[in-house]
């Protein structure tokens, strides 16, 4: 199947859409219903609607399809969130969240070279079946080993009491009417000081992860090969960039004793700087240059990470 850069935006923006529109209804929906069992009912949909892919004849099915996959994998963002927020007391908070930071990054590092070897194994459609089969088998592990700290019985009781010493009033969190629940968020001015840095960070971060492997296919020649070598690079770059938001948060916090808050301020401001180096990509011929200028970019210092001690 061969898809016009016009097409491909389509099917780009369907499922952007989807992961904007469903994020704060699935946020309420594992508050609601659990984060255990919210959580991989979202992550057996994401599931299927891989496998489905492999089916796609045309582009507007692949639109549709990525659509409601978006939708699903809005899921991780909030439940990411809620299992920071449940394991770990506020002021590891925002640590954790870089660690975790790791985990999206490495996976996306793996993904280029792996799905490469797979679709040259067998085809284009086996890329799309794997993963979604391994998601279905994740479900399943996740149903049987998540429990939250308070009932966990993998833990000391020591280190129950730690984690349960500084946590959130959760009452608030099981509003079971959307529009209240919404209502009470968008008045809380801490939600803007989340929400209003990622609105702007985003955009840059789905570049890199829809449009850089397209950029460099089509404008920088490269073969999908290629591609499989060195797409990954900028994403272990988001790993170093990840870990050292929470750490260099706190540094500033410790040496330069600045409140939690101004911490994840300055951080920001070093991100947004980062992230200017994706304009030399397009002053450059080398195609190897303009990775290097995204691998920058990635390497931004995490706003997500440092978002945690608006908590």
């Amino acid at each position: 199947m061969k898809i016009k850069s016009k097409e491909y935006s389509y099917i780009i923006r369907a499922f952007q859409l989807a992961y904007t529109l469903f994020q704060p209804i699935v946020g309420w929906f594992i508050d609601v219903i659990g984060l255990r069992v919210g959580f991989a009912i979202m992550v057996i949909i994401w599931s299927i609607m891989c496998i489905l892919h492999a089916g796609a004849g045309t582009w507007f099915q692949l639109a549709i399809l990525r659509f409601f996959m978006g939708g699903a994998e809005s899921v991780v963002a909030p439940a990411n969130a809620k299992v920071i927020s449940l394991w770990f007391p506020k002021k590891e908070r925002a640590i954790a969240n870089g660690w975790s930071m790791v985990g999206f990054s490495l996976g996306a590092m793996i993904a280029p070279p792996l799905i490469y070897a797979i679709h040259q194994f067998g085809g284009w459609q086996l890329a799309f079946l794997i993963p979604g089969s391994v998601g279905l088998i994740w479900a399943g592990i996740w149903l049987y080993f998540f429990s939250e700290p308070s009932k966990s019985r993998s833990i000391s009781e020591a280190e129950r009491k730690y984690i349960l010493s500084d946590q959130d009033d959760t009452e608030s969190q099981q509003n079971k009417n959307i529009w209240q629940a919404i209502k009470k968020v968008i008045l809380q001015k801490k939600f803007y000081g989340i929400a209003i840095p990622a609105f702007l960070a985003e955009p840059a971060w789905a570049a890199v992860n829809f449009w850089v492997p397209y950029y460099l296919l089509t404008e920088r020649g490269m073969q999908l090969k290629e591609m499989a070598m060195f797409v990954w690079i900028p994403f272990l770059a988001a790993d170093f960039g990840g870990l050292s938001s929470g750490y260099f948060s706190r540094m500033l916090n410790k040496r330069f004793n600045l409140s939690r808050v101004n911490a994840a301020c300055v951080t920001y401001l070093g991100a947004a700087f980062f992230m200017l180096s994706m304009v030399f990509a397009s002053l450059t011929q080398s195609p190897y240059a303009a990775i290097a200028s995204f691998i920058c970019k990635a390497c931004k210092i995490f706003s997500w990470s440092s978002s945690h001690f608006f908590r």
